[in-house]
């Protein structure tokens, strides 16, 4: 997926003798116009791909890009309010959390449907979430952890090495 500011959700699908790319904004409100995507984020498994877009806040596709249907809840007035992260649990494709520039950090447990505000690692509700991002480590034990990285601007580093239930600080994140 190629997401385009003020053009939407393009899909390449490549060729032997050529690539092909088509616009792929089935399902997205037509009141939203030209379609800003902010953000996007999709399940380790692939089986949901979510967009964080200008005018509706998210969007999430079952098919791999080709359909988006708009969630349940809009909890993010201004609905244009930018979102400048977004993350998907490795082991939880319902569970997404979306950093909303200065309205700090939300998650959603049911795939997008509902969101509440939620504060880790002493994020604050007008904390400006820019980085939000699972990496596979290896732990000291040589194991394979799925580490949360979390930055806001202006505040910390931090990362989580069980599922966001505590993090460490990393250091300060200018």
């Amino acid at each position: 997926l190629n997401l385009s500011s003020a053009g939407g959700i393009y899909r390449l699908d490549p060729q032997p003798t050529g690539n092909t790319a088509f616009q792929v904004n089935s399902g997205i409100p037509p009141h939203v116009g030209d379609v800003s995507i902010n953000s996007f984020a999709r399940a380790a498994d692939g089986s949901v791909t979510y967009a964080a877009v200008a005018g509706v806040p998210v969007v999430r596709s079952y098919d791999d890009g080709l359909t988006w249907e708009e969630p349940v809840e809009r909890v993010f007035p201004p609905f244009s309010q930018r979102m400048t992260a977004m993350a998907v649990f490795p082991d939880d494709p319902n569970r997404v959390w979306v950093g909303v520039n200065g309205r700090g950090l939300w998650e959603s447990l049911d795939g997008a449907a509902s969101w509440a505000q939620i504060f880790p690692a002493g994020i604050g509700e007008s904390s400006n979430i820019t980085v939000l991002k699972f990496l596979r480590v290896t732990d000291t034990d040589g194991s394979p952890v799925d580490r949360l990285y979390l930055g806001a601007r202006g505040q910390t580093l931090a990362y989580s090495d069980d599922s966001a239930v505590t993090f460490e600080a990393a250091g300060f994140f200018d």
